[in-house]
């Protein structure tokens, strides 16, 4: 996609008046996304720039707003330029479907594409979007997380040696100074697979991989699995359980006061 998607050309003016009544209210969030609250946009300006406003008020991420931006433009163009206000749950739901059925997308990359429609209603136009249940969703394969065990944890780590600025100055996409950023995403990923190769270690192992195995070895030494549950940041005890299926040995939470 492209780093600016502006060129979606002349889409359907806004309507005005009443919302749609056919619209059900209370729309089903998925879990996991927090609506901003607070601020309005230019009613005046462009659509994506409008858009591009309440990111950036909420500071969220550079790659963030080139994928939701993507993401909006791709849905405009799909529905032949008509404006976001005069669709609604049917056009979303179509567009989503259509994502899994023509697109043969990966389970995530339909979940971006609904956390920036949401985006799109809810936070930049200020209105309910519908249920949106109805769409064809990509099944996820069941997959468990790739760990390490300790011994390969210490060859890692003795071999991964980076730090966090970069060594080169780079142009800031949004202001266009120059300066130093913190290193790549891309950089941190090839500084942990060149250390696992360098340790004997032929399997994949990103950098998410030392998470899951930091959730392991905690599981296995007995920390409760609410706690690990809290250090992990999941909304959802159920997304720590995972860690559960791929324990080399059970933990013992509780010990015996006459130990």
């Amino acid at each position: 996609m492209e780093d600016r998607p502006d060129d979606v050309g002349d889409i359907t003016p806004a309507p005005t008046g009443k919302p749609d009544p056919q619209i059900p209210p209370d729309p089903r969030t998925p879990k996991g996304r927090r609506r901003l609250v607070g601020f309005r946009p230019n009613p005046k300006s462009r659509l994506l720039d409008q858009c591009r406003e309440v990111l950036r008020v909420h500071h969220l991420s550079y790659r963030t707003e080139l994928s939701y931006l993507g993401w909006i433009r791709r849905y405009i163009l799909h529905h032949g330029k008509r404006h976001p206000r005069e669709m609604g749950h049917a056009e979303i739901n179509q567009f989503l479907s259509d994502l899994a059925t023509e697109g043969n997308v990966a389970a995530s990359t339909q979940n971006q594409a609904l956390h920036a429609l949401l985006f799109l209603y809810q936070d930049v136009l200020d209105t309910n979007p519908g249920w949106l249940d109805d769409f064809v969703r990509v099944k996820l394969p069941a997959r468990l997380p790739e760990v390490l065990n300790r011994e390969e944890m210490k060859g890692v780590r003795r071999i991964w040696h980076w730090v966090f600025p970069s060594p080169e100055l780079s142009t800031d996409p949004r202001s266009g100074i120059r300066r130093r950023h913190h290193l790549s995403d891309a950089a941190v990923q090839s500084a942990v697979r060149q250390s696992a190769k360098a340790s004997g270690i032929h399997r994949r192992v990103t950098p998410h991989t030392m998470r899951h195995s930091f959730a392991t070895h905690l599981l296995e030494t007995g920390t409760d699995i609410r706690t690990l549950q809290e250090l992990l940041g999941h909304r959802d005890v159920s997304t720590t359980q995972i860690y559960t299926h791929v324990m080399r040995q059970p933990g013992i939470g509780v010990k015996s006061p006459l130990d």
